[in-house]
């Protein structure tokens, strides 16, 4: 059975490949990304990338602000996380999200490349 998301180790943080039309607050998901998170928080690494959902258009599979209050409940805040998804990069609920994002603690922003996620990331 394949998995439904993917945690990848990276020097900087961690990369979470998502399976097309895996919904994020599925049980399994969260338990996951708990655990992703925890794990980052004792290595002292706050960054991490969403690859997968380059192919999700509909903007209702994930709810952008859905995404925040995850990361926020378990744990995220002081994280800083890229989301590869280029249908949302000039979207108007995803710039609110990440302003809505950075007033909470969770650092977001959306990439159509995964080199220009990368570099935001290792910014600081």
């Amino acid at each position: 059975m394949e998995e439904n998301i993917v945690i990848i180790e990276e020097e900087w943080g961690a990369s979470l490949k998502i399976k097309d039309g895996t919904k994020l607050q599925d049980q399994s998901v969260l338990a996951k990304v708990t655990k992703m998170i925890s794990d980052l928080r004792e290595k002292n690494k706050r960054k991490i990338m969403i690859l997968g959902m380059e192919n999700m258009k509909d903007k209702a599979t994930v709810n952008v602000y859905q995404e925040i209050e995850m990361f926020q409940k378990l744990g995220g805040n002081g994280f800083k996380v890229a989301f590869l998804a280029p249908h949302r990069v000039n979207d108007e609920n995803a710039k609110f999200a990440e302003l809505v994002g950075l007033n909470r603690g969770v650092f977001i922003q959306y990439f159509a490349q995964k080199e220009e996620a990368l570099a935001w990331l290792l910014k600081f």
